[in-house]
């Protein structure tokens, strides 16, 4: 019975044959023979392995391939992918080092990083591109070596003309032409749209019909994105406790599920454990990381979340804690704000459900979970002002708590200074101190 990367590598020969690609073994390739060509299990550097697929353009190589099964989750597999784009032998004729396209598919579900954008990072697609489409975005590249190359500089980055980058760069607005003139609202609109764009931030949903608000009042949502956490964000699990790690010689501190409550990091007892130096830069946390309890089953531990403040040098975490990285459009308050905030625990404690009635978390369902994306000049005045207002509460606590116990003191105050003879009978029947009173007795 074929193995689940086997059926995968099936499905996707049979969609990079639809999209225009050649697919050859290693042992018959020839690059020379279709525009576009893949080759299958090609060899990288030594100790590094093979790719699943090296795609070439025009007889050059552009891109990786690398196939999994189809109930992997791919965003964990990005960084595999980027570095099988690095660790290529320095006598392949390549595009640009590292390669500039990078693939990670099951055969159902595809990502596609294009290193050819200003910011690059995985976005999921329906299909392979066809290999005329490649070879059109790398045409700015060789038009760039061609007028290195006369000028005899060393070649600079990529900057090519991607949609992404000519986003970044729309020409003045024209208000005004002739006897026509644009209205300050159409103005506003234009502006937004063409930030949104310049952020990456504009999402087309087919199909769906917004009704016109009830108040004339502006949106202030309107460049807002749904996303969910795995597009946004590298998802990653951590290590696994066993024997074996005792003997290995590199120990690093690692959290545990004991560490980690709602915003909350609990560091006075933490572990040391062996970690392999092929996994140190998986598993090391960074600042700003947030760290998501898996759950155990339990659903009382579900939604735990915190943000790692970086308190511990080279601290790594377990696999029962789920790390999530994000990236610079998404703050790590503004996500930490909206993973405790009421909505997003109903979205964890929704996902973490199951039918054998067990609640836990995984990769997967963390990188399923939605959020919303507002520009990060929002996500900074919405934090503040939780901040402020969760501010406001806390003194508020802090007074209802100051009050309780005053009661309590001064019951115990008046105890005292009644038996002391500082406080008499006002009735004026008997003046002698209560300790006289209670001598005579």
């Amino acid at each position: 019975m074929p193995s689940p990367e086997q059926i995968a590598r099936q499905l996707i020969d049979e969609l990079l044959t639809r999209a225009g690609w050649l697919v050859q073994d290693r042992s018959a390739a020839n690059i020379f023979t279709a525009r576009g060509v893949a080759i299958r299990e090609f060899p990288l550097l030594p100790g590094f392995g093979f790719a699943d697929y090296l795609i070439y353009v025009d007889a050059r190589a552009a891109g990786t391939l690398e196939a999994k099964g189809r109930a992997a989750t791919l965003t964990g597999v990005e960084p595999q992918s980027a570095r099988y784009a690095q660790d290529l032998p320095p006598e392949l004729p390549a595009w640009t080092r590292p390669l500039p396209f990078r693939y990670e598919s099951t055969g159902v579900e595809t990502h596609f990083t294009n290193g050819l954008d200003p910011e690059p990072r995985a976005r999921p697609v329906f299909a392979f591109h066809r290999p005329e489409t490649l070879a059109s975005w790398l045409s700015d590249v060789q038009v760039q070596r061609t007028q290195v190359a006369a000028d005899g500089l060393p070649p600079p980055r990529p900057n090519p003309s991607t949609f992404l980058h000519r986003v970044r760069a729309m020409p003045e607005l024209v208000t005004e032409w002739g006897d026509h003139k644009l209205w300050p609202a159409q103005i506003t609109a234009i502006r937004n749209l063409e930030k949104s764009l310049a952020r990456q931030q504009l999402q087309v949903r087919r199909g769906v019909h917004r009704p016109a608000p009830r108040q004339q009042q502006p949106d202030t949502t309107a460049c807002w994105r749904s996303a969910q956490i795995g597009d946004v964000a590298r998802v990653i699990s951590g290590l696994t406790k066993n024997p074996k790690r005792e003997t290995l010689a590199h120990k690093l501190p690692y959290l545990r599920v004991a560490n980690v409550y709602a915003n909350e990091l609990r560091l006075d007892a933490v572990e040391r454990i062996g970690v392999a130096d092929s996994e140190v830069e998986k598993l090391l946390l960074r600042h700003g990381d947030r760290l998501v309890v898996e759950g155990n089953g339990s659903p009382d531990q579900i939604g735990r979340v915190a943000l790692w403040d970086g308190s511990i040098p080279d601290c790594v975490h377990q696999n029962h804690l789920i790390k999530v990285r994000f990236g610079s459009d998404v703050l790590s308050k503004w996500a930490l704000t909206w993973l405790l905030s009421p909505r997003g625990q109903r979205e964890i404690e929704q996902v973490s459900s199951s039918t054998s009635g067990l609640h836990t978390l995984s990769t997967g369902k963390v990188s399923r979970l939605p959020i919303p994306v507002p520009p990060v000049e929002d996500q900074r005045g919405i934090v503040a002002e939780v901040d402020r207002r969760l501010s406001s509460v806390r003194e508020v606590e802090a007074e209802v708590d100051a009050n309780l116990k005053r009661p309590g003191a001064l019951r115990q105050t008046v105890l005292s200074r009644t038996f002391s003879g500082e406080i008499r009978d006002a009735s004026g029947l008997d003046q002698r101190p209560i300790s006289g009173m209670v001598e005579t007795a």
